[in-house]
């Protein structure tokens, strides 16, 4: 059976495409703002955060950072799935925990989609004064 070496490049250009979506491991990062709030006026510019994480798609888990400032309690923070300039349903529930990295377990498709579409998702944190939403970032961002 003969192949040729068109055949050869496209199999290997496949292959090529296809390993970074297989990826197991990936870090992801989000600035968050009052002003990214979409729909409602966020907390404003003294208040901010900052969100880094580590997805582990082998091991089901999200390990991150979520740091805030400029803010009273904290009373949820979540991933969402939304593009920019849109609002979603929650899709990984976070703790803002800024002393500790805290890692959660990702059922597996959520997880894949992240980690190979990050920029459609987003954090978002909410407060007593700001139930909707306080402050928000994409990841991506």
């Amino acid at each position: 059976m003969k192949h040729g070496k068109w055949g050869v490049v496209a199999v290997c250009g496949a292959v090529l495409v296809a390993a970074p979506l297989m990826a197991e491991e990936q870090s992801v990062g989000a600035s968050l703002f009052g002003e990214n709030e979409v729909g409602h006026e966020g907390a404003g510019e003294d208040a901010g955060g900052d969100f880094s994480g580590f997805i582990d798609t082998e091991a089901g888990t999200l390990c991150y950072y979520l740091e805030t400032y400029g803010l009273d309690t904290v009373t949820a923070a979540h991933l969402h799935k939304g593009r920019d300039g849109s609002n979603g349903d929650p899709v990984v529930v976070l703790k803002a925990d800024e002393d500790d990295e805290v890692c959660v377990e990702v059922e597996a498709e959520v997880l894949a989609d992240i980690a190979r579409r990050e920029q459609s998702y987003y954090v978002n944190v909410h407060t007593e004064a700001f139930p909707a939403g306080a402050i928000r970032g994409q990841l991506g961002s």
